[in-house]
């Protein structure tokens, strides 16, 4: 009910009409399915016309094999055999005519008792009475067989008799199965019926309700708005809206609207009233204003005579401050080339290392080959040693040899003549002996002299290398530590000149700042005195202006009396308004 309160009387005929389409819609739907049901090849029609289909099927054939029984039975009367091969001929096509007929029933046929005898127990027996047709009895009848051709008709006959009383229960079944839906269809379209009465009946109730109490809710509320302008048309403003209900549609609107009407004109009272005690209190506050225009009128005039003298000594200030920006500048500049300097005796300083650096390595790595150098020397020179100790070998080989000679010479002697070619031998390899001995002896004393040569060029060698060690390398670590010392040197040395040249550029920053700032303040100072002169003059202008509101005032105290007159015959709500 809150909810329904809560719309606007556009909504709530929307509303009605809505439930009225809503109601249309549903009814329309209903209808709309009870026609699809009833219709011609709807599903109440098509379950009529299957169960009758079935039934026109059945009686007469193809679905009821009767045809082809008596088919049978006429063959076996007939002797002509030609009429017998045409009855054969149709009773085949007979056959052929049933098995499609009952594909169709097997397909479209539902679940149930009527399937079950259909498709499959009558079925069954026309396949057994073809059977036997076909395989016995017809052989029979070609055979002129009369005994058999009697016996296999007989089991026709019975397998036709089980098919016909399965087909008597299927028709049975299927004219119990129309009336039945007959009999719904008839109770569907009573039901239907009463259930659109009903329904009408409910639309037209429901909309008759809501469109009444939509009515009456207007009803009231224009009573309201009618006895709300007569109040205000006699002057009597004190309007209250009671919404009980806490509607929100636009009459409530209207009901609150005329309330703050009231309310407003409550506010416009009370304001009138307090508009004439303001009044008078601004005519009390302008002849103050007045009083002290003319105090400021005598501070105005003092400061602009300051003003003048504080812009002379601004004036000077400037001056001075220039003066201090140039040396700073000055200062800056010197700073700026030092740096410089020093950033060069630091490159000078940092080649100086690597030169330093350079010869270092290229001495180590010749002190490094030169002893290798030397060591190989010394190994080599060892060969010496080995000439003197063969030469040794060789003397022992000599005087063992100069022994034999000397023994052969003996033997020589003992053999007389036979001896003497020997002894002539033995004396030649002697004499060979001793120049042997001779030439080792020579080669000794060179080998010793190489040997002495080589021992004192080793002994120099190493005290070479040893300087080299000792005392270049150690020079040149010496002068690479120095070069650092120095490039260390220059970078403290620049960084103070860098130092000082940041310190000097933002002390000349802070200058200029000073400078600019005395700049501005000597320029506010000249426009203060120009401003204060022009001051005095405005404040004469509003010392002659303030006289004239002071005439408006008095103007607008009459007006407002008037208005007081007026306001007094209106009747209104209590509302407290405050005056901001």
């Amino acid at each position: 009910m809150n909810l329904f309160l809560s719309l606007s009387i556009r909504q709530k005929f929307r509303l009605i009409i809505v439930t009225f389409l809503i109601s249309f819609l549903l009814f329309a739907i209903f209808i709309f399915g009870i026609l699809n049901k009833t219709k011609v090849n709807g599903e109440i029609y098509n379950d009529i016309i299957e169960g009758k289909d079935l039934v026109a099927d059945i009686l007469p054939p193809p679905e009821y094999i009767i045809e082809s029984y008596l088919t049978c039975l006429q063959m076996t009367a007939e002797t002509d055999k030609n009429k017998i091969n045409d009855y054969i001929a149709y009773g085949e096509k007979l056959k052929n005519e049933f098995n499609i007929r009952h594909e169709v029933w097997d397909e479209t046929l539902p679940n149930g008792e009527i399937r079950t005898l259909m498709v499959d127990e009558a079925y069954k027996y026309a396949i057994e009475f073809y059977n036997i047709r076909d395989i016995k009895f017809i052989p029979a009848i070609l055979s002129k067989d009369v005994d058999m051709v009697e016996v296999y008709y007989k089991e026709i006959t019975s397998a036709y008799d089980n098919h016909r009383e399965k087909i008597d229960q299927i028709v049975k079944l299927t004219n119990e199965q129309n009336i039945i839906i007959e009999k719904n269809t008839k109770d569907i379209i009573k039901k239907s019926t009463i259930f659109v009465i009903i329904l009408i009946l409910i639309v037209i109730t429901v909309t008759y309700l809501l469109f009444n109490i939509i009515s009456k809710s207007i009803i009231n509320y224009i009573d309201f708005a009618k006895d709300s302008v007569d109040k205000i048309s006699k002057g009597d403003f004190s309007i209250k809206f009671d919404n009980k209900d806490k509607r929100k549609d636009e009459l409530s609107e209207l009901g609150e609207c005329f309330e703050n009407l009231g309310k407003l004109i409550a506010i416009i009272v009370n304001l009138t009233w307090n508009t004439n005690e303001t009044t008078q209190i601004i005519d009390k506050n302008i002849k103050s204003l007045i009083e002290n225009i003319k105090y400021v009128k005598t501070i105005t005039e003092k400061l602009a005579d300051g003003s003048e003298i504080t812009a002379e000594t601004s004036e000077k200030m400037k001056e001075i401050t220039k003066q201090i920006v140039t040396s700073i500048e000055l200062i800056s500049s010197k700073a700026q080339e030092t740096a410089a300097k020093s950033n060069e005796i630091s490159d000078r300083a940092n080649k100086m290392k690597e030169t330093a650096m350079t010869s270092k390595t290229k001495t180590e790595v010749l002190y490094s080959e030169s002893q290798e150098k030397l060591m190989q020397a010394i190994e080599q020179s060892k060969i010496v040693e080995k000439i003197k100790v063969l030469s040794e070998s060789i003397l022992n080989i000599v005087s063992k040899t100069n022994l034999l000679a000397l023994n052969a010479a003996i033997e020589a002697a003992r053999s007389g003549e036979q001896g003497k070619g020997f002894a002539v031998v033995a004396d030649e390899i002697r004499k060979l002996a001793e120049d042997s001995k001779n030439t080792i002896e020579e080669i000794q004393d060179v080998t010793n002299k190489v040997f002495c040569a080589v021992d004192n060029l080793s002994n120099s060698s190493n005290e070479v290398l040893e300087f080299i060690n000792k005392n270049v390398i150690k020079d040149y670590d010496l002068f690479v530590e120095s070069s650092k010392q120095y490039s260390n040197d220059s970078v403290v040395i620049n960084d103070m000149a860098t130092n000082f040249s940041v310190t000097s550029e933002q002390l000349n920053s802070s200058a200029q700042d000073v400078l600019k700032s005395i700049t501005e303040l000597t320029n506010l100072n000249n426009q203060n005195a120009n401003s204060s002169k022009n001051v005095l003059g405005k404040i004469e202008s509003i010392n002659k202006e303030s006289e004239e509101v002071i005439e408006e005032i008095n103007n607008v105290n009459k007006n407002v009396d008037m208005l007081v007159d007026y306001v007094s015959k209106f009747k209104v709500v209590e509302c407290n308004v405050k005056l901001k």
